[in-house]
């Protein structure tokens, strides 16, 4: 438990690293001061190419770029991250507001457009924080899913799909039951380590888990060697 509560606190002094990207220098100076002080990882570009090198070479939680900017524009930046770096969370700002370029960032897939004027900072500053504690609570639930698992045996079972998913609370469910449990399945799809998942969730956790080759058994054997009483 002390290790789960040292892990949390762990999550929650890491902060978002950030990328601010603006042809103007004040802006990126202005916000990259802004930032630092309240505890983020900054970086700065003032193109859209300069930017894309720094989104190829390291992992950015958010992404502040101006829209209209020489050569490639914000727009551009924000479909390109959407391949280099589709986990970022992407902030749009402007100076110059329209509905074209309103339409053109949503359609784009914009996580929030703002509006360069005297509130841009506080504007900013809210938005991060909103992002900061959405990332925290997924880092915290993350870590929690796979202590969990580890400690029900689950982790051993590779899989997040949506069938992978119902096999897992199936487990959850069936292994505090004291019922028989039949498991079917081809050769090689983790048989065994469903049973031993369920027998290490259940109230005989404590007891050996023995596994038999039933083909190495003669049939009469077999049966008095299964049978329960």
């Amino acid at each position: 438990m002390q290790g789960t509560k040292a892990a949390i606190k762990e999550t929650e002094r890491e902060m978002p690293h950030i990328l601010v990207v603006d042809d103007e220098k004040s802006i990126c100076e202005l916000l990259e001061i802004t930032f630092r002080k309240e505890g983020h990882r900054v970086e700065v570009a003032n193109s859209v190419e300069a930017a894309k090198r720094k989104l190829e070479s390291q992992i950015f939680d958010i992404i502040i770029s101006d829209i209209r900017m020489p050569g490639a524009d914000g727009v551009d930046l924000l479909k390109l991250a959407k391949e280099i770096a589709p986990g970022s969370f992407f902030l749009l700002i402007t100076g110059v507001p329209t509905i074209e370029t309103a339409i053109a960032a949503i359609n784009s897939g914009v996580d929030r457009y703002v509006i360069k004027d005297h509130q841009l900072v506080d504007q900013l500053r809210r938005a991060v924080h909103e992002v900061s504690e959405n990332l925290k609570w997924k880092k915290e639930a993350g870590y929690l899913r796979r202590e969990l698992r580890r400690l029900t045996g689950l982790d051993k079972i590779i899989g997040q799909s949506s069938k992978m998913r119902a096999i897992f609370d199936m487990i959850q469910t069936v292994a505090p039951q004291s019922s028989r449990v039949l498991i079917t399945g081809e050769s090689g799809t983790g048989k065994e380590l469903v049973a031993r998942a369920i027998h290490e969730n259940s109230v005989r956790a404590q007891a050996p888990f023995i596994t038999i080759n039933c083909g190495a058994f003669p049939e009469t054997l077999l049966e008095s060697e299964l049978l329960v009483i």
